[in-house]
């Protein structure tokens, strides 16, 4: 789609229509990457986004478990100060 760079006081910009919009969920606001001789528009992250992928847990406790039934030096040492989860 060809669109027309239009003046916009000391700057320029383009007018997105609305199907456009819609279709990548764009709002008031996006994301503007360049690469190379491109400008990549994207919609604006939501905040927080992609953290729950970030801090999944489930190989930490995966993990967890391995580690719970070793005993190492220390509690060989002094069983009585360590507390074993069950």
């Amino acid at each position: 789609m060809l669109l027309k760079i239009i003046q916009i006081g000391n700057s320029q910009g383009i007018t997105i229509p609305q199907a456009i919009m819609e279709q990548c969920e764009l709002t008031d606001e996006v994301e503007a990457i360049v690469e190379g001789k491109k400008i990549i528009l994207s919609a604006k992250k939501k905040v927080r986004e992609g953290w729950t992928e970030l801090f999944d847990d489930e190989p930490l406790e995966a993990e967890l478990q391995d580690w719970l039934g070793v005993e190492n030096e220390f509690e060989a040492k002094n069983p009585t100060l360590c507390y074993c989860f069950p």
